[in-house]
């Protein structure tokens, strides 16, 4: 009985500490969809051709249903959501104004990060 009553235990501690790192993968996704948007003045280069952020973001969406299996943590999420065109391989590209052109991958490490530091 006693080993049963440490294993529930152990089942239980599991599944709390998933339910918590899935609600916090979930929180780190949200706020890169909303740094995304809310940067209007940036345009998102796929393929040579600029997109809205909003765009990006539904783009990123689409992707991220697509991969949802493959997602464990929010570099997970930029890895196969926002990182490079999965059609011909070139890097997803931001241009803010008034900024050097970034990879798209590097601008939301460093967002994320600057995310994590203020938690």
């Amino acid at each position: 009985m006693k080993r049963h009553s440490s294993l529930l235990s152990l089942f239980i501690l599991a599944l709390s500490s998933w339910s918590t790192s899935a609600a916090s993968l979930d929180k780190e996704i949200e706020y890169l969809y909303q740094y995304v948007a809310e940067a209007t003045e940036c345009v998102f280069v796929r393929n040579g051709k600029s997109y809205t952020t909003l765009e990006a973001v539904e783009h990123m969406q689409v992707k991220q249903g697509y991969f949802s299996k493959r997602i464990k943590s929010a570099e997970d999420f930029i890895k196969f959501s926002a990182t490079k065109s999965t059609t011909s391989g070139k890097a997803y590209l931001i241009q803010c104004e008034g900024q050097e052109i970034v990879e798209s991958a590097d601008w939301l490490s460093s967002a994320l990060m600057s995310y994590r530091l203020a938690q």
